[in-house]
């Protein structure tokens, strides 16, 4: 699948578990991309952006964080993005299946 020159999988040798304060809605909040691929893009307090990736099935991540409302902190398992997104100043992914925990409001 490609999406804005290259692919969106989300397998990465560089994964990690962080916590992020999630301060506000890149490109008008939860879209549905041309691929029917659900994202949510957040900047991060401090810097970044975190994409969360989810789709028709399977977006219980991104629902997480729509229902707690920002500025909230998340735990969650994610990845570098591909470099493709570097473009769009992507520093974390989140996939559909990936950890997500929303612990509070920052």
């Amino acid at each position: 699948m490609e999406v804005g020159g290259g692919s969106i999988a989300m397998t990465s040798q560089h994964a990690g578990a962080g916590t992020f304060v999630l301060i506000d809605f890149e490109e008008g909040g939860d879209r549905i991309g041309r691929d029917g691929r659900r994202r949510l893009v957040c900047n991060v307090e401090g810097g970044g952006k975190i994409v969360i990736w989810g789709s028709e099935r399977s977006h219980g991540n991104i629902d997480a964080v729509l229902r707690a409302g920002l500025s909230c902190k998340i735990e969650c398992d994610h990845q570098e993005p591909a470099p493709w997104a570097e473009r769009y100043g992507h520093t974390h992914w989140v996939s559909e299946d990936s950890r997500l925990e929303v612990v509070g409001k920052a």
